[in-house]
């Protein structure tokens, strides 16, 4: 009888070997290892793209500001590099910031710009702006945020070289 009870006991003894649970973690191990460098990538460009969007946004709530208040509306860029600020101001009534963004340092700003939308919408002088945005950590991810003449803006990836109508 006591022969019964060791093996009824043992069949129902349930768990991982060591050698099961060594394999699992060396698995996980590896695949960890192929994500991780694909992942910090992946935060990179979505830090730049993060920006350069929120740039975008700015620009174009200044221009629809414009038009709607019928007056100049200014975009000013300012302090180049990791520590820059970007207001859209009315020009009329004691400068009064309309909207405001402040870099953390994880993006830098090519050069200060500051760009004046008209009653139209359109820029004020007439010319093409493009803004130069580069990752702090990694200049080799970079955007750049197209104004044009007319109002239209963009983000483009700075290798691409179609404007803002083009797909």
């Amino acid at each position: 009888m006591a022969k019964k009870l060791r093996s009824v006991r043992s069949e129902s003894t349930r768990g991982f070997t060591l050698v099961e649970l060594m394999v699992t973690v060396a698995v996980l191990g590896i695949l960890l290892g192929i994500a991780t460098p694909s992942l910090v990538e992946l935060i990179r460009h979505n830090r730049i793209a993060t920006v350069s969007n929120e740039i975008l946004g700015l620009v174009q709530y200044a221009r629809s500001e414009a038009v709607k208040r019928a007056e100049d509306v200014d975009v000013v860029l300012a302090n180049p590099g990791s520590e820059w600020t970007a207001e859209a101001k009315e020009t009329t009534a004691g400068n009064a910031v309309l909207r405001a963004i402040n870099n953390s340092g994880s993006v830098n700003l090519s050069a200060a710009q500051t760009l004046t939308f008209n009653y139209l919408g359109r820029l004020d002088p007439l010319s093409t702006i493009t803004l130069g945005l580069s990752l702090t950590a990694d200049s080799g991810i970079s955007r750049k945020v197209i104004i044009e003449p007319s109002g239209r803006s963009c983000v483009r990836k700075e290798s691409e070289t179609i404007d803002c109508g083009e797909s």
